[in-house]
């Protein structure tokens, strides 16, 4: 397809998901940043811009995309929960917050990650020290129809809770699903364990984490 049409955008946005999920991680972002310039308006590939960013922990360089995302979906659910992540990380947790209490409150998913209010709401919450309304939101989003055991894992190593979340990556290692996609395990909640030893047990299992690791900040 590439061979074919080089500069349609849906091909450059596929052949730039491709790359990144084999490591070559600054290949991918070329080639999302050639779809976007071909195509400025499609929505998609600047949110995924900012979720990748995100992820390489690149927050002023998402932060752009993040706000175009939040304009084109007027302040939507793709575009709240984009630019929120952006305003955690960087440290503006009340404004993420704000950003994520504008979501439906149907408990529906966003983006590759299955982002889900509740599942925002129990990170969020935690991260502006209000623990009554992250553990009402954690409980909650564990007993949704949404819940993913690698969300539960995400949520217990931001906060700080390692054995809770590795148990957690055991059961999702379990399911009938098979193993969780690697961009499930890029995500930068579970900072908090890289430094664990058993951390490295979960990067053996996916060959393509060291092209991410060596280009993340």
């Amino acid at each position: 397809a590439f061979e074919l049409d080089p500069n349609n955008p849906l091909v450059l946005s596929s052949r730039a998901g491709y790359l990144m999920q084999r490591g070559q991680v600054e290949e991918g972002l070329d080639y999302l940043r050639r779809a976007i310039s071909a195509d400025p308006l499609y929505v998609v590939n600047i949110g995924n811009m900012a979720a990748y960013l995100v992820t390489l922990g690149r927050w002023q360089e998402a932060e752009p995309y993040a706000l175009k995302t939040y304009e084109l979906t007027s302040g939507g659910q793709m575009g709240a929960s984009a630019l929120g992540w952006v305003r955690l990380y960087q440290g503006r947790t009340e404004e993420a917050l704000s950003l994520a209490e504008q979501l439906p409150d149907v408990d529906t998913m966003y983006s590759y990650s299955g982002d889900s209010k509740l599942f925002i709401l129990a990170v969020f919450q935690h991260s502006t020290d209000n623990e009554v309304a992250a553990k009402r939101a954690l409980e909650q989003y564990r007993q949704s129809d949404w819940m993913q055991p690698i969300g539960m894992a995400k949520i217990h190593a931001w906060r700080g809770e390692n054995d809770l979340a590795f148990e957690w990556l055991d059961r999702a290692f379990d399911t009938e699903d098979g193993p969780p996609a690697l961009q499930e395990l890029l995500d930068y909640l579970l900072v908090g364990l890289y430094d664990d030893p058993r951390w490295q047990a979960v990067k053996d299992r996916y060959p393509d984490f060291q092209g991410w690791d060596a280009v993340r900040r």
